[in-house]
């Protein structure tokens, strides 16, 4: 029976990148489970969402948030336009940073 996820995102908006990268590495962690459920790709979509809005300038964080997108479309629960489109933006800006 999968595990739900069970960390915890940052209460306080005055996270700074190092709680971004936390995101993030919750984000991996649990999308590195066989078993992972559409409940954990929802919090998971939030994480990077935050990693995000906290670090903008993280290549890592926008990946992340590709690589969820990616998720919903590889186990076909969200196979939309939006979210093709989503996942690409989310990536060209990883790779763009990364440069």
């Amino acid at each position: 029976m999968p595990v739900p996820y069970q960390g915890k995102a940052p209460a306080a908006a005055t996270a700074t990148s190092r709680e971004a990268e936390q995101l993030v590495t919750d984000v991996y962690v649990m999308l590195a489970r066989v078993s992972y459920t559409r409940e954990n790709l929802a919090v998971a979509e939030e994480l990077t969402r935050k990693a995000t809005e906290l670090a903008s300038g993280s290549a890592r964080a926008w990946a992340a948030r590709a690589r969820v997108q990616a998720a919903y479309i590889q186990r076909t629960w969200d196979v939309s336009e939006k979210r093709r489109q989503d996942g690409q933006a989310f990536a060209t800006r990883a790779l763009s940073l990364d440069a």
